[in-house]
């Protein structure tokens, strides 16, 4: 037997004599989001083409759709379009940094092994229970199979991309990548029962740098990066687009290459950028240093606001001392709602940088134009908004980093926003009936 099969099954055992078979707390609820897991350990060494998902509603099955998006060892998605920068990249067998994605729409009711469906007795070689747990609630299961070969994917993307337009569909919104500078938020509408509105009307992207006294601060625009859409791929349950962003720096004295892969979902799109710095932040760079996100709503469409994010101070970036302890909120928001639609804007921070940096802040419509914050924030100076976010990176040390934002869309009312990510799943190893061992 090949060595490297016999390792897979061997891990397959271990990992299937390791399953967790925890009933979720609470009451059955609805989720309402996409879930991504990031390389589930029971499917390290399977086949990525051979795994097939399914539902069960307590009468019947049916194959439901997922999408597993591999991620070379740099840690970038292989993604089949465009510049072949990443295609080919990695092999086809699942590892650790893999992600594997199902819709809550399609979860469904327990099973047992005596209730599989016939094609999986047949043709399933692995299978596993998968149970979706919130913080206090059951939000459903699915069946997760290895096939013998590869089963087919009879599924239509629920999210498109047409790259010459530049335009991404959903079922939620309508996005439309600037044509100029993908690398800018562009046009985004909101499809509602009145028709499709607008959620905002424009946004700005800046990196203010204070630098030591030798040298002038600078704050970068998005104005001052060159940059493209190189690669895309379009699944059954999103899409991903690469845009690459290029600027040198003056007198040399750092090079930043800034990379965002766009993860378009039907009620949510994440923005993450991820930042390379080739010398060390803490020993050039002075507090006020960072990233500046700011949005424009369009005019007479202004949004109710909530957030846990603490507001830009009045004092200066010097007088803001340093954490010693890394936040305990995990997720900063920031939430608009009208009658007919709402979104909530999520910062993600590496975890890295989590230890280093200070929470993202909030800047509020009114501190665009006031003193003190346009004297002790200076790049607050060339800029406008309705709403900001300001992420302070001053401290952090030589390394890769990834920031970003995540947009999450609602037409309506329907969903809690602020639950999205409170979701775990629970992999059970379930045996086959009148199937063999490989």
């Amino acid at each position: 037997m090949n060595w490297k099969i016999a390792t897979r099954i061997v891990l397959l055992g271990l990992l299937a004599g390791r399953a967790q078979g925890a009933t979720c707390p609470g009451p059955k609820k609805v989720y309402g989001f996409q879930h991504v897991e990031q390389g589930p350990g029971a499917l390290h060494g399977q086949k990525i083409s051979r795994i097939a998902v399914y539902s069960f509603n307590g009468r019947a099955w049916r194959r439901i759709p997922h999408q597993i998006d591999q991620k070379n060892a740099q840690g970038d998605y292989v993604l089949e379009h465009g510049y072949p920068f990443t295609k080919g990249t990695d092999d086809g067998w699942f590892d650790f940094n893999d992600e594997f994605v199902v819709d809550s729409a399609d979860f469904g009711l327990p099973f047992t092994a005596n209730q599989l469906p016939p094609e999986v007795r047949q043709s399933g070689v692995f299978a596993w229970q998968v149970e979706y747990c919130g913080t206090d609630a059951n939000f459903g299961w699915v069946l997760v199979v290895a096939h013998k070969s590869d089963p087919g994917s009879p599924f239509s993307p629920k999210v498109g991309f047409h790259k010459p337009s530049g335009q991404v569909t959903s079922p939620y919104y309508r996005y439309a990548f600037l044509p100029d500078n993908p690398a800018i938020l562009g046009n985004l509408k909101l499809m509602t029962k009145a028709g499709p509105q607008a959620v905002i009307a424009k946004s700005k992207f800046q990196m203010p740098l204070r630098l030591p006294w030798f040298l002038p601060d600078l704050t970068f625009e998005d104005t001052d990066f060159v940059s493209e859409i190189e690669s895309w791929q379009t699944g059954p349950l999103r899409s991903i687009v690469a845009v690459g962003v290029k600027y040198q720096a003056f007198l040399g004295l750092y090079e930043l290459h800034l990379f965002s892969e766009l993860v378009f979902s039907p009620n949510v799109f994440q923005i993450p950028t991820v930042i390379e710095f080739v010398f060390d932040p803490s020993r050039y760079l002075r507090p006020g240093s960072g990233l500046a996100y700011s949005l424009t709503f369009p005019e007479g469409r202004g949004w109710e606001l909530d957030t846990n994010l603490a507001t830009l101070p009045e004092a200066p970036p010097t007088a803001i001392v340093p954490q010693k302890e890394p936040p305990t909120a995990t997720m900063f928001y920031a939430q608009g709602k009208r009658p007919e639609a709402q979104f909530l804007v999520r910062t993600r921070v590496d975890p890295k940088a989590l230890q280093m940096v200070p929470p993202p802040y909030l800047v509020e419509a009114a501190q665009f134009d006031r003193k003190p914050w346009k004297t002790n924030w200076k790049w607050l100076r060339q800029t406008n908004g309705d709403l900001g976010l300001f992420l302070d990176f001053s401290n952090v040390k030589a390394g890769i980093y990834q920031f970003g934002l995540d947009l999450i869309l609602d037409s309506g009312a329907n969903l809690k926003l602020t639950s999205y990510g409170s979701i775990r799943a629970n992999w059970q190893a379930i045996s086959i009936p009148n199937t063999a061992a490989p």
